[in-house]
C-alpha cells in the first residue's frame, strides 16, 4: 500500500467531516423553523482493498443525509390541525351570534317583548286612552325592528361565512398547485434513486400542514414515487397534476365539489367544515327559530286582534301585516308553480316544505326540518295540493326526483310591518260601540301565557328561552372544544419537535465532534505529506 493511499484516506475523512459540519450548521440555522426536520449525516466505510494478510480500509464516505421524520406524529399533527381549524371557526362565529342573543348585554328580544306586553297591560286600565295606544304602537314598531335587526345581523354573518368558504376553497387550490410543483422538483432531484430532497420534503409537509387547516386530508406516496393528496376520497393532487376544488353557493346549503363529485359531507374537520357547520346552524336553527318565533307570535296576535272592535267599530282587522308572500324554489326541468297562497291562517305552521315527486307521479309533502311526511297523493297537473293552511298548484310534466321548496317562513320577518296606521284602529273591545271594553285586549295579553301551535305548542317566552339557551350552550361547547383541541395540538407538536426538531445543545456537541475529526483528518494529510517529502529526499 502506497503513501498516496494515506492521502486518499485523509481526503475522504476531510470531506465527510466537512459535509457533517455543513449539515450541522444547516440544522443550527433552522433551529427556529417549526417546519424543519433535523438532518443527520450517515457515515459509511469505503470498500476495503485486499492486501497480503487481509483487507485494508480506504476511509469513509457519506452514505446518506437522513431526515428525522415520524409519519405517525406527522399524521396526528395534520389531523389535529384540521380539528383545531374547525374549532376556531365555530368558536368565533357562534360567539358572535351569542353577543346579540345574550339578554344580559343589551336590550334584546326578551326586553322588547316585555315592553310590548307591558304596554298592553298599561292600556288595559283605560282602553280608550289615546296616549297609551300610541305607546303600544311604538312598542310594536320596536318589536318588529328588533326582529328585523337580528335577522339582518344573522344574514350578514351568513354572507361572511359564504365569502370565507369561497376564499378557503381558493386557498386550497393554490396550496394544491404548490404541492404539485414541489412533487415535480422532488422527483427530479431523487430520480437517481440515491439523493434525498430533504428540504423540499419539509416544504411539502409545511404545505400539507397548511392545507390541513382548511380540510381533513389523506396523503400517500406510491411505489413509483407518485405523491397523492385526497379530500373526501377524491384526489386533489396526483403527482404534478391538480384537480381543483369548486364551491357552489345555493339558498339551501353550500356545496364543495371535486371532479364534479359532491364531497361536502365528507369534509369533517378544518376551517371549511367549521364554516359549513356554522352556515347550517345559522340557516336551519338560528334564523329558522327566529323567523318561526315572530311568525307564530304575529299570526296568533292577528287572529285574536281580528275578533275585536276598534274605536271606529271596525272588526276583522290585522294588527301586524299578515303573511301573503310565500317564498318558493323549483327543482324541476318542466314543472312550475302556477299558484301559491294561504287558505287558513289558523292552520299555518311557519315551517318549510319540500314537495317531492316519486315514481308513478306520486307526490309527498315533507317537512324540511323533521323529514315528516305531511301529506301525499297522485300528482295531476293543475290540481291543488293543500297542507298546513297552504294551497299550491303545480303545472306541467314532472319526473321522478323533481322537488319544489315551499317556505312561508323565509319572508316572515323581511316583510313584517304594522298593518294598522292609527292608534284608534287597535281592536281591544269584544263588542261594538264599547270603547271601554278591554276583554279582547285581555285575550291579547294572554297570548304570552298560552301555548302556540306554530311554536310546537310552546309559549312565546319558553320558545325564546330555548333559542337563547341553545345559542349559549353551543357557544360554551365551542369554547371548550377549542381549548381541548388547542391543548392537544400543542402536546402533539411538542412531541413531534422532540423527534424532528433541532436541539442546540446536541448540535453544538456535534459541531465540536466533527470539527475535531476534520482537524485530525487534516493532520493525517499533513503527516502523509511529510512522509512523502522524506521519501523524495531519499531518492
Amino acid at each position: 500500500m502506497s503513501i498516496l493511499s494515506i492521502f486518499d484516506i485523509g481526503k475522504t475523512a476531510l470531506l465527510t467531516n466537512q459535509t457533517a459540519i455543513s449539515v450541522t450548521s444547516h440544522n443550527i440555522a433552522n433551529v427556529n423553523n417549526p417546519d424543519y426536520s433535523r438532518q443527520e449525516v450517515i457515515l459509511g466505510v469505503k470498500a476495503p482493498i485486499k492486501i497480503r494478510g487481509g483487507y485494508l480500509g480506504r476511509g469513509s464516505n457519506v452514505d446518506d443525509i437522513r431526515r428525522s421524520y415520524d409519519k405517525f406524529l406527522t399524521d396526528m399533527l395534520f389531523s389535529q390541525e384540521s380539528l383545531l381549524g374547525r374549532s376556531v371557526i365555530l368558536k368565533d362565529i357562534i360567539s358572535e351570534v351569542e353577543e346579540f342573543f345574550n339578554e344580559s348585554n343589551r336590550e334584546g328580544l326578551n326586553s322588547v317583548l316585555n315592553n310590548f306586553f307591558n304596554a298592553l297591560e298599561d292600556l288595559s286600565i283605560n282602553p280608550s286612552d289615546m296616549s297609551k295606544r300610541i305607546v303600544l304602537i311604538n312598542r310594536a314598531l320596536e318589536l318588529v325592528s328588533e326582529f328585523k335587526d337580528m335577522e339582518t345581523r344573522l344574514e350578514d354573518i351568513l354572507n361572511s361565512v359564504n365569502n370565507e368558504i369561497s376564499n378557503a376553497v381558493g386557498k386550497i387550490n393554490s396550496i394544491s398547485r404548490d404541492i404539485a410543483e414541489l412533487n415535480k422538483k422532488i422527483n427530479q432531484l431523487e430520480a437517481d434513486g440515491v439523493s434525498s430532497a430533504n428540504d423540499l420534503r419539509d416544504k411539502r409537509d409545511s404545505l400539507l400542514k397548511e392545507l390541513s387547516k382548511y380540510v381533513n386530508i389523506n396523503y400517500y406516496e406510491s411505489n413509483d414515487k407518485i405523491f397523492y393528496v385526497s379530500v373526501g376520497m377524491r384526489n386533489i393532487v396526483s403527482g404534478g397534476n391538480v384537480s381543483e376544488m369548486k364551491f357552489l353557493k345555493s339558498s339551501q346549503r353550500s356545496v364543495i365539489k371535486v371532479e364534479n363529485i359532491d364531497i361536502t359531507d365528507r369534509i369533517t374537520s378544518g376551517k371549511i367544515s367549521g364554516l359549513v357547520t356554522s352556515e347550517d346552524l345559522i340557516k336551519n336553527e338560528f334564523l329558522y327559530k327566529l323567523r318561526k318565533l315572530f311568525g307564530g307570535f304575529a299570526n296568533q296576535f292577528n287572529l285574536i286582534h281580528r275578533n275585536g272592535y276598534d274605536l271606529n267599530n271596525n272588526t276583522n282587522v290585522n294588527f301586524f301585516k299578515p303573511l301573503t308572500n310565500i317564498h318558493f324554489e323549483v327543482f324541476s326541468q318542466n314543472g312550475a308553480i302556477t299558484s301559491l297562497n294561504i287558505n287558513d291562517y289558523n292552520a299555518l305552521k311557519f315551517d318549510e316544505y319540500y314537495i317531492n315527486i316519486k315514481a308513478g307521479n306520486i307526490y309527498e309533502v315533507v317537512n324540511k326540518y323533521n323529514n315528516q311526511v305531511i301529506t301525499s297523493g297522485i300528482y295531476s297537473s293543475g290540481s291543488t295540493i293543500s297542507f298546513d293552511g297552504i294551497d299550491v298548484v303545480i303545472s306541467g310534466p314532472v319526473a321522478d326526483g323533481d322537488s319544489f321548496l315551499i317556505s312561508p317562513l323565509k319572508l316572515t320577518i323581511k316583510d313584517a310591518a304594522l298593518n294598522i296606521q292609527n292608534p284608534e284602529e287597535i281592536a281591544l273591545a269584544s263588542n261594538v260601540n264599547s270603547p271601554s271594553d278591554n276583554t279582547n285586549l285581555l285575550n291579547l295579553i294572554d297570548i304570552k301565557e298560552n301555548s302556540i301551535g306554530a311554536l310546537g305548542n310552546k309559549k312565546i317566552y319558553d320558545f325564546l328561552h330555548d333559542l337563547t339557551s341553545r345559542v349559549g350552550i353551543l357557544a360554551a361547547s365551542a369554547n371548550d372544544n377549542l381549548s381541548f383541541d388547542r391543548t392537544l395540538y400543542n402536546e402533539i407538536f411538542n412531541r413531534k419537535s422532540v423527534v424532528q426538531g433541532v436541539n442546540l445543545d446536541e448540535e453544538a456537541v456535534n459541531l465540536i465532534k466533527y470539527q475535531r475529526a476534520f482537524e485530525a483528518a487534516a493532520k493525517v494529510i499533513q503527516v502523509a505529506n511529510e512522509l512523502y517529502e522524506t521519501l523524495v529526499k531519499l531518492v
